[in-house]
């Protein structure tokens, strides 16, 4: 390839890039509204994973948000579960400043408001009986940067994960591991 085609090549790469880029930005920086749903199996009753999830003081057990910030400072209302329950946080990390109101909560569903200073949103949680077990699903709506979005699937994801750990260690207690049944060999002709 010739010098100029070499350099004509670069250019047009490199204009590619800055436009690439400047989209990136605009849609990172422009809110727009989201919706993000997970699902998970638990095996526990509806009621005993819905209590775990209206009562603010049991998020620390199983909301993948609670790790962001190990200093984090945390506020909660009296009572801190059902609805009208209120948990707000205050952190100079990733965390940031929030609050969270429990704005209903059902037997088969509960629901957050979530201000944050650059976003709001709505979590659902809802608990269908199966089985024995409990269909969870978690999903989040509101707006925001897309950018900030992108990783809350896996969030959620990682959440409900929690959820389900802690919820089944609390109904069957400590899993033990299963024993094997002995070896029996065949006695040699």
């Amino acid at each position: 390839m010739s010098e100029e085609g070499t350099q004509t090549m670069l250019i047009g790469l490199a204009a590619a890039a800055v436009i690439a880029a400047a989209v990136l930005a605009v849609l990172g920086s422009k809110p727009g509204s989201f919706r993000v749903r997970r699902t998970m199996r638990i095996e526990a009753p509806p009621e005993k994973v819905r209590q775990l999830v209206e009562d603010f003081y049991g998020w620390s057990s199983w909301s993948p948000f609670e790790d962001l910030d190990p200093v984090m400072r945390r506020a909660y209302s009296e009572p801190a579960a059902g609805a009208g329950a209120v948990y707000a946080w205050k952190s100079s990390g990733r965390a940031g400043t929030g609050r969270m109101v429990i704005t209903e909560s059902s037997p088969s569903r509960v629901v957050v408001q979530l201000d944050r200073a650059k976003s709001h949103s709505v979590a659902e949680f809802t608990f269908i009986s199966a089985c024995g077990a409990t269909e969870v699903a978690w999903s989040v709506e509101g707006a925001a940067p897309l950018l900030a979005t992108l990783t809350l699937g896996r969030e959620l994801q990682a959440g409900l994960a929690n959820l389900k750990a802690t919820v089944e260690r609390s109904w069957f207690g400590p899993r033990k591991p299963a024993r094997r049944a002995p070896r029996r060999f065949a006695a040699a002709a």
